[in-house]
């Protein structure tokens, strides 16, 4: 029974307790059949309908590992789960590469930063720190006399100064900055930082004041390399942000919070109309997910909408497919010649590690769960588009192919539509081809489980909340906490049944009554227990002082004023900067993954061997897929 703004506070505490550690990415291009048979080879168990177009996907497999910024001593602390490790164990994740080679990463925010504090960094303190303590006194005058002497006395180029702690440090940052060395001007040395063993190390090189500001150049230079390389994958979202493609994913709520929590924002927004806002500035293409998608077509999947059988279901022969094609090659007889058919898809030539692997042979490795979200995805945008041309009747039901008929003969169907994305414009794709317009009402619609809310809308407002049956429930003033058999008693007592109690705090519940049971319920809890409070206070008749009498104090009123209520005081504390209280009621939602670090998938932008070499390889493969 919790709402966006409650589900998402729990998922993005999940976000900053586990870490990703394999990402998948497959990019996928739109090829014409001649080019699709030319450009690659078919995926195992694939087939499509004679002269369709199709897709060559180039995949990519990342292991992904926080590695601290060489010469810095923070590093990055997540939860492990064993049940997760036991999985991935057994299916075959290898844990040393992941650690010892798995590419490094970031949050964009954290890095840049990290940038800027380097460009603008000096070692003399904002604000002098006023010496008093005797035994501080005595390690300034130590630290002066020894830098003193090695300037005057001693051919030795670097000065080595004994390891220190933190407070010591600032000290000597701030006296070896002022020129007291018995030199005019600069003291005649660059002062550089050095990591050893985990404790930061004071190394002087002597130099002049021209030589000192070189080397601080190129000290800052080696910094900034070393914190590029620590926040090297996140350059690839950043690639996929800057193309404008849509990104696609499976069941990727979840999957999507921890990207952006890895490589976006060091810490996710604390509103969901935030994260919405982060969402659509890092995937301005649109986000699509092909669990949602799945679910709209029940007379094709028969509720398996898991992405292994979504994937089986549309590339491989089987009742599924079977059924797909039947009901597409009906609509396009009899829709003036439209073209309506399941495409082909293949492996670039270059992804040599996936083009022998048995159809789903590699499931749960993040690279091929990317390569079946998006054959799916490809699969799914004719069938999308042919539910759309009859009206939203199941593509199975004997009258569609006349409902196509009648609609490519009138007016199109309407609908809601997002605004154009870059792909509505793209000159690689004829806009009568363009495969994207078919699910543009579908974009930001992320598959939610266990849950009455139709989906989560990371694009645009949330749907309505419909919601009764359900009813909230207030102590009166005198309960320190509410019983829920009071509450029982209370439903009871009207002739409603035994509500569903679901606690939020000591003193409120939501009741949950039948639905057939909720007009009364509305009727006789709220309704007309609101008038007969009013007329009991004015000495009304004896039923009416009866009736409110029977609610013994407790406030009920209907689920929607309750949220109501809720969003008017969120956005009142978002006006005032307050961060949102997250609810004390049990989720009844979508559990948190019990991961030690969550794989995740896109089919658009996961490398094993084969795939194109070096980043240079990955950003042309980027620019050049046109669907997902």
């Amino acid at each position: 029974l919790d709402e966006m703004p409650d589900r998402y506070a729990k998922m993005a505490a999940s976000s900053s307790a586990y870490i990703v550690n394999q990402f998948g990415l497959s990019c996928f291009r739109h090829v014409s059949a001649s080019s699709s048979r030319q450009a690659g080879a078919a995926a195992p168990g694939s087939s499509s309908a004679p002269g369709g177009s199709g897709y060559v996907a180039t995949t990519f497999n990342f292991y992904v590992f926080p590695e601290p910024v060489e010469g810095s001593q923070q590093t990055r602390k997540f939860t492990c789960d064993a049940g997760s490790l036991s999985f991935l164990a057994s299916q075959g994740f290898d844990f040393n590469k992941w650690v010892y080679q798995g590419v490094p990463f970031m949050p964009a925010r954290e890095r840049n930063r990290r940038a800027e504090q380097i460009m603008s960094s000096s070692n003399e303190p904002r604000n002098e720190v006023v010496v008093s303590k005797v035994e501080d006194i005595a390690f300034v005058e130590e630290l002066v006399k020894r830098v003193t002497a090695w300037l005057a006395h001693s051919s030795e180029p670097v000065l080595v100064l004994p390891q220190v702690n933190s407070y010591q440090r600032l000290l000597s940052y701030q006296t070896l900055c002022k020129p007291q060395f018995g030199v005019e001007g600069h003291p005649g040395f660059f002062l550089k930082r050095v990591e050893v063993n985990g404790w930061t190390q004071l190394h002087l090189v002597r130099g002049t004041a021209e030589e000192a500001q070189a080397m601080e150049e190129a000290d800052k230079r080696e910094r900034l390399e070393a914190l590029q390389r620590a926040a090297g994958f996140t350059r690839v979202l950043e690639a996929m942000r800057d193309s404008g493609r849509p990104l696609v994913g499976h069941n990727c709520m979840f999957d999507l919070a921890y990207v952006l929590g890895a490589c976006a924002e060091p810490g996710l927004p604390p509103t969901w109309e935030g994260y919405k806002h982060l969402v659509g500035q890092w995937f301005p293409g649109g986000v699509y997910d092909t669990k949602y998608l799945s679910r709209c077509l029940p007379e094709i999947f028969q509720g398996a909408t898991a992405l292994g059988e979504v994937y089986a279901g549309l590339t491989q022969d089987g009742p599924a497919r079977h059924q797909a094609q039947q009901a597409l090659s009906a609509l396009s007889s009899q829709a003036g010649g439209l073209q309506l058919g399941l495409p082909h898809v293949e492996h670039a030539p270059e992804c040599r590690k996936y083009q022998q692997v048995e159809a789903g042979g590699l499931a749960h490795e993040a690279g091929y769960d990317a390569f079946m979200t998006g054959a799916a995805f490809a699969n799914l945008l004719p069938l999308v588009r042919a539910k759309e041309l009859v009206g939203g009747m199941p593509l199975t039901d004997p009258g569609a192919p006349a409902a196509a008929r009648q609609a490519v003969a009138g007016p199109a169907p309407s609908g809601s539509v997002s605004e154009p994305t870059d792909m509505d414009t793209d000159p690689a794709v004829p806009q009568q081809d363009n495969p994207l317009q078919a699910v543009r009402q579908f974009n930001g619609r992320l598959n939610l489980v266990r849950s009455d809310m139709p989906y989560a809308a990371v694009t645009g407002p949330d749907p309505p909340l419909e919601r009764p049956h359900i009813f909230h429930v207030t102590a009166p003033p005198t309960m320190n906490f509410l019983r829920v058999n009071d509450v029982v008693q209370l439903f009871q007592a009207h002739e409603l049944g035994r509500p569903r109690i679901t606690t939020l705090t000591p003193t409120t519940v939501l009741a949950e009554v039948d639905m057939g049971m909720a007009a009364t319920a509305t009727a006789k809890l709220v309704d007309r227990h609101a008038a007969a409070a009013v007329a009991a206070a004015a000495g009304g008749p004896t039923g009416a002082v009866q009736q409110a009498a029977a609610h013994q104090g407790f406030k009920v009123i209907t689920y929607a004023e309750y949220s109501k209520a809720r969003a008017a005081a969120a956005a009142e504390a978002a006006a005032a900067g307050e961060r949102p209280a997250r609810p004390q009621k049990r989720p009844r939602g979508d559990a948190q993954p019990s991961t030690a670090a969550a794989p995740a998938s896109a089919a658009t932008v996961a490398a094993g061997p084969g795939a194109p070499e070096g980043v240079e390889g990955l950003m042309a493969s980027i620019k050049r897929c046109v669907v997902m």
